[in-house]
């Protein structure tokens, strides 16, 4: 089981890059720090159906450190996502409108998008019915 002692890095590329661990059956679970924006995103991927399930474990003692653990869904044996695309980083947010959304939804297929919107995190079906454009995290594959 892996385990990050110290998190410095945008904790949105941080959770993508674990449920990516998780995907290539590496591990059958996986425990990330906890932070308010990795939920958030586990929150969502739990929504869309790339995890499987995910618990918060808090600590027992007095170690102040709480952990979220996770699976990725799996049908007979292959992941239901391959992989999660990292597109922003943080030297460089690619931001997206509604209208260039509107063009690219036909070409994302069965893709997935995730889009850091004025309203929170969601997919880009949502931002589409909302109309909204924004920074895109990730793409699930």
């Amino acid at each position: 089981m892996l385990c990050s002692k110290n998190v410095n890095i945008n904790p949105y590329v941080y959770a993508i890059n674990y449920y990516n661990i998780v995907a290539s059956r590496q591990q059958p679970y996986i425990k990330l720090q906890y932070n308010k924006k990795s939920l958030r995103l586990i929150k969502l991927f739990y929504n869309i159906g790339a995890i499987q399930n995910y618990l918060i474990l808090k600590p027992k003692n007095n170690n102040n450190k709480t952990y979220i653990a996770f699976n990725a869904t799996h049908y007979k044996n292959i992941p239901y996502f391959k992989s999660a695309q990292v597109i922003s980083r943080p030297s460089k947010d690619y931001v997206i409108t509604y209208r260039t959304l509107n063009i690219l939804k036909h070409q994302l297929k069965q893709s997935i998008m995730i889009l850091s919107t004025p309203k929170g995190l969601m997919t880009h079906t949502k931002a589409l019915k909302h109309r909204f454009g924004g920074i895109i995290i990730c793409i699930l594959l």
